[in-house]
């Protein structure tokens, strides 16, 4: 699921956000994707001049095909300027 949203041409990484999002594997963990029953939470930060609507919706595409028969709610926490002034 983290692979699938990192790989998103709209996003610039993803983030755990000001309250530390992440899932806990054995051994790792996971930053920017949090998983409560069904619902799996992915937070990012978006490349900046896209509206939110589109890069919360190609990551929520991206994650559905990753863990079909999920509810997937994306929380865009920041956009990335890159380069700009």
């Amino acid at each position: 699921m983290a692979a699938a949203a990192a790989g998103c041409r709209l996003v610039s990484r993803l983030t755990t956000g000001r309250f530390g999002a992440s899932a806990y594997l054995p051994g790792r963990r996971v930053p920017g994707v949090e998983v409560s029953g069904r619902t799996v939470r992915v937070h990012v930060v978006g490349r900046y001049g896209h509206p939110v609507a589109d890069i919360g919706s190609e990551v929520r595409e991206a994650v559905a095909a990753a863990a079909p028969g999920a509810v997937v709610d994306v929380v865009v926490e920041d956009l990335d300027t890159g380069d700009l002034p």
